[in-house]
């Protein structure tokens, strides 16, 4: 006999967890805003975080940087236990077909992450390209600029996600390393640049246009407080979890 989850399986919301902040115009960022406008008319909750609790410059940055908890909070605090929070960066373009994925996915795995397909400004950028497409055309690029949860799963999580701070670098890959941990995936410098199931979504989902990211500013590179600050809290977890990943005199793999 089938089971009643099975005859009537969990409805299943999902959360879209971003930070917002006051910028100029950014054509780059509003094609990425447009994106989600495709996502939200299929029923994704935006939740928008624009009001920082704290930020960076409480640890001796020159920004003021969210972290990645109070942005995720703020999704959990309007979802429910079977829900799916879904973080992105603000700047990437998501493909139509990801809301029908994660539903999939994030039910039976709990939780996932996928690496961003970058283009060069001027480039191939159309979401109404298969994934596969997408991914075929696309510059390879390590960084995971997509994470989704359960609420339960982060609930059961969160004090192993680590404080970190968004828009510095090496958050993304301790917590792809975390979950991919949770599915015996042992992480190396190596591997962390693979798409490996299930632990990640198969590329082709998430797009970005290329550009220089802040904390590669000479200004910030292997000194800002709040690359510092995540790179420390990655090699903590790390010698405890994952105790064959080598870091460097940064603190970075």
């Amino acid at each position: 006999m089938p089971s009643v989850a099975t005859i009537n399986p969990v409805q299943r919301k999902i959360y879209h967890a971003v930070e917002r902040h006051e910028e100029p115009r950014n054509r780059r960022k509003e094609e990425a805003w447009q994106s989600w406008d495709r996502l939200y008319d299929q029923g994704v909750v935006p939740c928008h975080y624009w009001k920082y609790e704290r930020d960076a410059r409480d640890i001796g940055d020159k920004r003021a940087l969210p972290y990645l908890k109070d942005v995720l909070r703020f999704a959990m605090n309007q979802s429910g236990n079977d829900d799916i929070v879904l973080f992105t960066n603000d700047d990437v373009v998501l493909h139509p077909q990801l809301p029908s994925l994660l539903r999939f996915h994030v039910a039976v795995f709990g939780a996932c992450c996928s690496q961003r397909c970058d283009f060069r400004r001027g480039g191939l950028l159309k979401p109404n390209l298969s994934p596969a497409e997408i991914d075929k055309h696309s510059i390879p690029h390590m960084g995971r600029d997509l994470f989704a949860f359960t609420k339960t799963w982060l609930e059961k999580n969160w004090n192993a996600l680590g404080d970190f701070i968004l828009g510095a670098s090496d958050w993304d890959l301790a917590l792809a390393s975390l979950i991919r941990l949770q599915h015996g995936i042992v992480s190396t410098r190596k591997n962390i640049e693979a798409s490996i199931h299930p632990a990640e979504l198969p590329r082709g989902y998430v797009l970005h246009i290329a550009h220089t990211s802040l904390w590669n500013q000479p200004s910030n590179i292997n000194a800002a407080a709040s690359q510092a600050h995540n790179r420390l809290i990655f090699k903590a977890w790390a010698q405890k979890n994952l105790p064959t990943l080598a870091f460097d005199k940064h603190n970075t793999i």
